[in-house]
């Protein structure tokens, strides 16, 4: 439709603007359309972030919550620490009470000089400025090997198989329950439990 520029038609005016009415509602209900999608769209996000935002809380809650527990086990520890040291530094003085009569009437056994070194590296490491639990480590490696349970049974049984490897002589029950004389010096020689 074509409006003549001199003159205005109202008919004419009018139709442009019944034309001109309907696109715009047609847009206008789009853009509705959109504005309603938009909104249902920031309705869920929004729900997305309250869930993200409780989520947020419930790892910073976690988080200060194992802080706390963590603080706590490890003061929990450096008491444990602390008290074995202790107790470990007043085993070392009570031993070192004992082991100084031994260390006066067999200064030159063996076992009395590897105690005395062990004793020596005991004192280092109580003495040092390291942690309590550096302290600890460093005990555990120093005693690595020490105190191993004396097993009576495992060195009878290696007894008799080195005997007989040697003489093929059996263990006679009358002779272990009835020994005679019996000299244990060499029968702990011979055993291993004490130095040729």
């Amino acid at each position: 439709m074509k409006i003549n520029k001199i003159k205005y038609n109202k008919e004419e005016v009018l139709d442009l603007m019944d034309e001109q009415k309907n696109d715009y509602e047609i847009i206008v209900g789009e853009q509705k359309n959109v504005i309603q999608r938009l909104k249902a769209d920031i309705k869920k996000l929004s729900a997305e972030l309250e869930t993200y935002k409780n989520r947020e809380n419930l790892i910073a809650l976690t988080l200060q919550s194992s802080e706390e527990k963590a603080e706590e086990v490890r003061r929990q520890s450096e008491l444990e620490y602390a008290a074995e040291v202790r107790r470990m530094t007043e085993l070392k003085a009570r031993f070192s009470g004992m082991f100084a009569g031994i260390e006066k009437n067999f200064p030159q056994h063996f076992a009395v000089k590897e105690s005395a070194e062990l004793l020596r590296r005991i004192d280092e490491i109580l003495g040092g400025e390291q942690t309590n639990k550096e302290k600890l480590d460093g005990l555990n490696e120093a005693l690595k090997g020490y105190g191993a349970p004396f097993d009576p049974k495992k060195k009878i049984e290696k007894y008799l198989d080195n005997a007989e490897n040697e003489t093929a002589c059996a263990f006679d029950m009358n002779e272990v329950l009835n020994p005679g004389e019996l000299n244990l010096e060499e029968l702990c020689k011979e055993m291993g439990l004490m130095e040729k």
